[in-house]
């Protein structure tokens, strides 16, 4: 049973031991939640403009090649409304850099910044905050 406001979580990272740790949380706080990953965010794109869901959950890496996190959310914030307002992005990044996290909170969509690794209780709370 979903004890949370998503239909699907989608995690974009390019370190497939990152994506792994991430699935194996959600998994551990018994989500059971629909998952999704990329390890491209030009292939996250793509596939945000092809779902049909009425709530999702974004966990975006910073630190990618060829597209970073900020790339990203510069292109999702581009998107239609229809496409991204029940998007949520939450960034999880190995960088504690303030001006990363003054920049990422820049971003209309972004809800929450969470360094790496993720952990169920910091899961927890950003489920917990949008419930």
């Amino acid at each position: 049973m979903n004890t949370h406001p998503y239909q699907k979580i989608i995690i974009i990272d390019d370190n497939e031991i990152d994506l792994h740790v991430c699935n194996s949380v959600l998994t551990n706080v018994h989500l059971h939640p629909d998952v999704t990953m990329f390890n491209s965010a030009t292939k996250a794109l793509d596939f945000i403009q092809l779902i049909k869901c009425q709530s999702a959950l974004v966990l975006l890496d910073l630190n990618m090649p060829e597209m970073d996190g900020f790339g990203f959310l510069v292109a999702f914030e581009a998107l239609p409304l229809n496409v991204t307002a029940h998007l949520d992005v939450v960034i999880l990044s190995s960088s504690t850099h303030p001006h990363d996290l003054q920049r990422a909170f820049g971003f209309a969509s972004v809800k929450n910044y969470l360094v790496k690794p993720l952990v169920i209780s910091h899961i927890e709370k950003v489920l917990k905050r949008v419930a």
